[in-house]
């Protein structure tokens, strides 16, 4: 191989050829005065040159790449000024994109050539699929979102979640579902596999439960018979979730729970300071016709925090592969155990993300922390939660303080406009954004937290609707209505928050 400029380039001749032919892409050498020194054999085959040709040529004078491209080597020549473009190849019979760049280096100059046709061949595709599936999988996204709340309170427990899917769509699940006044439904689970087909398992095993969860079933019951359910419609041995469900009392923090092989759920005992690993056997759902379950029950007490995840929370890897793991967790869960739950779950993904540094999520992770605090208050997100299922619990709850139906119709009227109002003039409709209801209720009156995401209004400004010219304007109608059924209406600062009493005679 002639190589008789290559000491321009001040590289050993030797060297010069090994580092070429070793290169996985194709590589042409010019020395500083820009003769052709070095054509490794990637290069010659994809542009089908002699190579003996083309050696101390000058690459002014090349027709390597065409006429058409003739220019790119003089000014790369003369002066010094880097290109990069894509040539349309054919080898075997077949065509090839390869992509070409040029540039100076210590001693002459270099062109580098590799074949992208699989790179531009699947970005080609990429596209494709997101014009034709990128707004259905969004339509997915937000429906999942929905079915997987942020946040949620029933009187003495809060909740706080988090939900990162490692594809478009996650194959972790986690819902609350209202079983009494006094009791909520809590499942936490993981299909096996991610993306589109775990996430539509993920929905129906969902759904499942929130069906079943109602009839007040023990937890061992209720997972045997949703395993019962799953493995008689799905025959393939691929398919199969964990799940952990519990029964928690609100107001006397009792924890009813069973585990269908999922990840331990941890909790932090405030009292001491310590972590608490829940106890607990069974198989993950759908994988054998008769799985046994056990049922098990604890006892929460002031300040403590539930933990439930799934194990893509343990198994996320930083950039040397280790894992976050148990130990991390209990650790972190232990030394911030004194923080309100919300607080530690920011922290907590904080810790993740930065343990992590950046590398890409494997698995999916969702996480819910349930903390114990001293208030009854009762928190709803719409959406996710429906209104018509905020309505029918707060009725439940009204008709166990032993209210007459006209207060009752007075409270809900006045709620209802409220909350129409948030969503219709405050949210400006916007499907995306929620509108939150905070309500307390005990023996001598109730009170109600409406707060819409918009950027609140002249609360002091509004035209009163009983008035002749005001008739044809349904502008301040509903807070006219919430005022004339309420015995308290107030609104804070901005205006995009209002609270309404009523007290009970």
């Amino acid at each position: 191989m002639p190589l008789s400029r290559s000491q321009q380039t001040g590289m050993d001749p030797d060297a010069l050829f090994e580092i070429c032919e070793a290169s996985p892409r194709g590589v042409l050498i010019a020395s500083a005065d820009g003769h052709i020194v070095h054509i490794n054999k990637r290069m010659a085959e994809a542009l089908k040159i002699n190579i003996n040709l083309e050696i101390n040529k000058p690459l002014q004078n090349s027709r390597i790449f065409g006429d058409r491209r003739r220019h790119k080597l003089m000014k790369l020549a003369n002066d010094g000024k880097a290109f990069e473009f894509t040539n349309t190849l054919k080898r075997g019979g077949e065509e090839c994109q390869w992509k070409f760049t040029g540039h100076e280096f210590p001693g002459g100059f270099i062109i580098e050539g590799e074949d992208v046709t699989k790179e531009l061949v699947n970005s080609e595709m990429a596209k494709l699929l997101e014009e034709k599936y990128g707004p259905q999988i969004r339509i997915a996204q937000d429906l999942q979102r929905d079915l997987f709340p942020t946040s949620f309170q029933k009187k003495r427990i809060d909740v706080h979640t988090y939900l990162k899917a490692a594809d478009d769509l996650a194959g972790d699940f986690f819902s609350i579902t209202e079983l009494s006044p006094n009791a909520i439904g809590v499942v936490i689970g993981d299909v096996v596999d991610k993306g589109i087909p775990a996430s539509l398992m993920a929905i129906l095993i969902h759904t499942f439960f929130m069906q079943e969860a109602k009839l007040m079933r023990p937890p061992s019951e209720l997972l045997a018979l949703i395993n019962s359910m799953l493995h008689s419609r799905f025959k393939s041995d691929f398919w199969y979730a964990t799940a952990f469900y519990a029964r928690i009392l609100v107001t006397h923090l009792t924890v009813t729970y069973s585990r269908a092989g999922h990840e331990l759920p941890l909790v932090y005992r405030a009292e001491k300071g310590e972590m608490e690993t829940l106890k607990g056997e069974g198989l993950p759902l759908g994988m054998f016709a008769n799985s046994f379950y056990q049922t098990q029950q604890i006892q929460l007490k002031d300040d403590d925090h539930l933990f439930l995840y799934t194990d893509g929370l343990t198994d996320t890897v930083n950039p040397d592969g280790e894992r976050y793991g148990h130990e991390r967790l209990i650790a972190f869960l232990k030394s911030n155990g004194k923080k309100p739950g919300g607080d530690i779950l920011d922290a907590l993904i904080r810790d993740i993300e930065n343990f992590s540094a950046g590398a890409k999520c494997a698995d999916d992770i969702a996480i819910a922390i349930f903390s114990v605090v001293p208030n009854m208050w009762t928190t709803w997100e719409i959406p996710p939660r429906g209104f018509d299922e905020m309505i029918d619990s707060i009725i439940i709850e009204l008709g166990e303080t032993n209210l007459d139906e006209d207060t009752i119709f007075d409270i809900r009227l006045a709620v209802d406009e409220c909350v129409i109002n948030a969503q219709k003039h405050g949210n400006k409709r916007k499907a995306s954004e929620p509108v939150h209801v905070s309500y307390l209720i005990d023996s001598k009156q109730c009170i109600f937290k409406i707060r819409d995401m918009g950027e609140g209004f002249e609360y002091e400004n509004l035209p009163d609707p009983t008035l002749e010219n005001n008739v044809l304007n349904q502008y301040g109608r509903g807070v006219y209505i919430t005022r004339e059924v309420m015995d308290e209406v107030s609104f804070n600062e901005t205006g995009n928050e209002i609270t309404i009493v009523r007290n009970f005679k």
